[in-house]
């Protein structure tokens, strides 16, 4: 591969530098294998350290040993190479057809809030970003994996794409929304529209639109705390309430159940739930 590829595919990568290593094992379709050590992982590939020799454009199946316990196992191709100063050899390794659930459970190890800054390598970004809010909580985290995914699902965002989102918010602390502008995944008029789909309910935006006091008595608070929902208002025998995440069935049906009223669905994003 010319170095000037290589460079170009480097600097489209550098905000995905991660100082997080992972046991992998290789297996080629001649019948080499060998064990390494696999760095840099992003949505499209890694770095593989080991001492074995390959060329470029090897093919095979890593398989790749994450903190959870399970094995991640995709076809690979070698792309480029670096020799060491020792016997180690540096390669360029691109997935090749990872599926989504495997491609997830690599983000799962990437964004850990066990890691926190040894994730990411500022020696090797250009640009570092300062979190813009506080650490998120092992709940946050949980739940924006869930949604990310199901935006990648329902709007068929890129794999770069999807680690981009999962890099700002987990990562740097900033607004899901205001990525998902930057990433052209949709301009920002259309955002309510673009969000709405992501759970098939309406999306709505609790700091533009507030939540009337008179309808907080009609869910339960401990309800309300547990589950990340929010009676938003209540018009004659319809209540509108906002939740975190629409899909949750045992908390929709307790609220079904509670409420006195006709219930309306919204979806609205946890920390606005949470501040409402």
């Amino acid at each position: 591969m010319k170095r000037a590829t290589r460079e170009q595919e480097r600097a489209q990568r550098r905000y995905q530098r991660r100082r997080i290593k992972l046991p992998v094992s290789l297996r080629t379709d001649d019948g080499q294998s060998s064990d390494g050590s696999a760095s840099d992982i992003s949505a499209g590939g890694m770095r593989l350290s080991t001492v074995a020799e390959f060329a470029i454009g090897t093919r095979g199946l890593a398989q790749i040993s994450i903190p959870s316990g399970e094995q991640v196992r995709t076809p690979i191709e070698i792309v480029w190479r670096e020799a060491g100063l020792d016997t180690t050899i540096t390669y360029g390794v691109h997935f090749q057809n990872l599926g989504s659930s495997e491609r997830f459970a690599l983000f799962e190890a990437i964004y850990s809030p066990n890691n926190g800054e040894q994730v990411f390598s500022k020696r090797m970004d250009a640009e570092p970003r300062v979190a813009g809010s506080e650490p998120l909580t092992p709940a946050h985290h949980s739940y924006y994996m869930r949604v990310v995914r199901r935006i990648e699902q329902t709007h068929k965002l890129s794999p770069l794409d999807t680690d981009k989102l999962l890099y700002a918010r987990l990562h740097e602390g900033r607004s899901l929304r205001e990525t998902l502008v930057e990433i052209g995944a949709c301009t920002f008029e259309g955002l309510d529209d673009y969000l709405s789909a992501v759970f098939g309910v309406p999306y709505i935006d609790l700091s533009r639109e507030r939540p009337d006091p008179n309808a907080a008595e009609t869910i339960p608070v401990s309800v309300a705390t547990t589950g990340y929902i929010v009676p938003v208002r209540l018009e004659g025998d319809k209540l509108t309430v906002a939740m975190a995440d629409p899909l949750d069935l045992p908390t929709l049906d307790l609220i079904l159940l509670r409420a006195k009223h006709q219930v309306e669905i919204r979806f609205a994003l946890i920390e606005d739930v949470e501040k409402a």
